[in-house]
């Protein structure tokens, strides 16, 4: 029943159930444990479960160690401070076998029918499998656990001589790790020696010696387990031995590199690019390949990995040069649309001679607003009298003119006094300069602060950053950029449950007292808050 969730005030749990999970093993002590508890906990195990998790239970601390320098960076870029409630180095995680555990191992070593009939299991195993490497599945669940005590008794002195000498007869495994690496390195150096590198499918199962290995998601395990430093997995040597056989660590790098070579090449041989409507298969797929890494190259956000690549073995036709021709083609298109149109108010939809001339303006448009398009294009394109702003901007320098032009004049914003020469200023305000507040310019803040008579920070509070402040604590939580990132981090860090209109009332003086007799929010300077804190004093 604990596994399944069952938790309450409990001093501690007796293991009566088998497992060889880790997780499950730390799920099922974990109920013992709590946040602030005063006392230790007491763990029963009368199944010896931690000899089979001993692993994870000695590398339990550096786990929380490197969960707690990866909140520290989380914190560190939000802004925050994150501290440690106690010292890791005193987490300890101690497991003693008592002697009565090896008593019964003692007692279970000598009754000899048990052991004969798991000996003769094994052997039947080994004999159908061509090897002693018994796994972990359902139905050999006894059959591991045994081979497991093996291991364990010679390691102890308890394994008899002659018991040891009728496993190693029948290839018995003492250390079912190396074995097991031994025997993907050899699958690896076949493949290898077969295909010609080490691009193995993720599913691909090699036979060695009559034994398959799941090479595929081997090669897998070994790149994440360099990803995530796992080190009782990966050495420094095993790292070494990989490199030797040219281990492939990036897998999707390597395939798009190789996919470029054979392009190239093809382009060096025929002086033309494969065609993915070729009858020769692997034409096809280069061909295809092709085609649709030039489509993506069209795109405003191409990878950079992926444009070096490309630059490294068919630099003459890069995007670079695939950019110039495209504008080149547009510039002649829209003379040509000038001249049938008489002029260049070009819309999305528009296409001259088949040209899709208003999705390439878009295009273009979004290159110069990222700052993407070099400014001798610019240039041309102003030249031409295309206008490169949308139509909202345009709209905007516009109305930025009537509202200078309103303040020279000594025209001021109120909410009864909204138009100026037949310009709705009170509704530009509310609406426009709102969605851009945080892009105005010196120039445009000082327009809009003179027309209202406001600061900006006045006329848009709720675009101010929520400060929270714990009275009891006398502290301040954090700034948040809106009141529902506020809410959701209260609830984080403490537990209660906020909505973030309250917040709004607590930020606007509708609520007054301090949420939860604790929380205080404000659209306020750090000088204001420390002011509160001054004047509050709480026991």
């Amino acid at each position: 029943m604990l596994s399944e969730g069952i938790h309450g005030d409990i001093d501690g749990v007796i293991m009566l159930r088998n497992t060889i999970s880790a997780n499950m093993y730390f799920q099922m002590i974990g109920r013992a444990f709590a946040c602030g508890k005063k006392t230790i906990p007491l763990i029963f195990d009368l199944v010896a479960n931690s000899q089979f998790i001993s692993d994870a239970a000695d590398n339990f601390p550096n786990e929380i160690k490197r969960d707690i320098e990866k909140r520290k960076e989380e914190c560190k870029k939000e802004g925050k401070n994150y501290e440690v409630g106690f010292d890791v180095d005193e987490f300890i995680v101690m497991d003693e076998f008592m002697d009565v555990i090896s008593g019964f191992k003692a007692i279970e070593g000598k009754l000899r029918d048990d052991w004969d009939v798991m000996f003769q299991e094994y052997c039947k195993f080994y004999k159908e499998n061509g090897h002693g490497d018994v796994p972990k599945t359902e139905g050999y669940r006894k059959l591991n656990v045994w081979c497991i005590h093996q291991r364990e008794n010679l390691n102890n002195g308890i394994l008899k001589e002659n018991r040891r000498v009728l496993l190693v007869e029948n290839g018995f495994i003492w250390d079912v790790l190396k074995y097991r690496f031994e025997n993907n390195i050899r699958a690896l150096e076949q493949y290898k020696e077969r295909e010609g590198n080490c691009l193995v499918p993720n599913n691909h199962v090699e036979v060695v010696n009559g034994i398959n290995v799941s090479l595929g998601n081997w090669c897998q395990t070994m790149r994440s387990a360099k990803k995530e430093k796992k080190k009782r997995f990966f050495t420094k040597k095993v790292e070494e031995q990989l490199e030797r056989l040219g281990f492939i660590w990036d897998v999707k790098l390597t395939n798009f590199e190789n996919n470029v070579k054979a392009v190239a090449n093809y382009y060096k041989k025929y002086e033309s690019f494969p065609n993915k409507r070729s009858e020769n298969l692997q034409e096809k797929q280069w061909g295809a390949f092709w085609s649709a890494e030039r489509h993506k190259m069209s795109k405003v956000n191409y990878p950079e990995w992926k444009m070096k690549i490309i630059n490294k073995y068919l630099s003459q036709f890069s995007y670079i040069k695939n950019d110039y021709e495209f504008f080149s083609t547009f510039i002649s298109y829209a003379k040509l649309f000038r001249k049938q149109k008489n002029h260049l108010n070009i819309k999305y939809n528009d296409i001259i001679n088949g040209y899709t001339i208003g999705k390439k303006l878009k295009y273009l448009r979004e290159l110069y607003n990222q700052n993407k398009l070099s400014k001798d294009k610019i240039d041309k394109l102003l030249e031409l009298g295309i206008e490169l702003r949308s139509g909202k901007e345009i709209q905007y320098e516009k109305k930025i003119r009537i509202a200078k032009d309103a303040v020279d004049n000594g025209f001021v914003v109120t909410y009864s006094n909204q138009k100026y020469k037949g310009m709705n200023l009170y509704e530009w305000i509310k609406w426009n300069v709102k969605n851009r507040v945080d892009v105005l310019n010196d120039n445009e803040r000082d327009i809009i602060e003179k027309l209202t008579g406001k600061s900006l920070s006045n006329i848009f509070q709720y675009n101010k950053p929520i400060l929270v402040v714990d009275i009891i604590e006398n502290r301040k939580i954090g700034k948040y950029d809106s009141q529902s990132k506020a809410a959701k981090d209260i609830q984080k860090i403490y537990g209660y449950k906020i909505s973030a209109t309250v917040i709004g009332n607590c930020v606007n003086n509708i609520q007054k007292s301090p949420y939860k007799g604790r929380f205080m929010f404000y659209h306020a300077t750090e000088e204001e808050v420390k002011k509160y804190l001054e004047d509050s004093k709480v026991n």
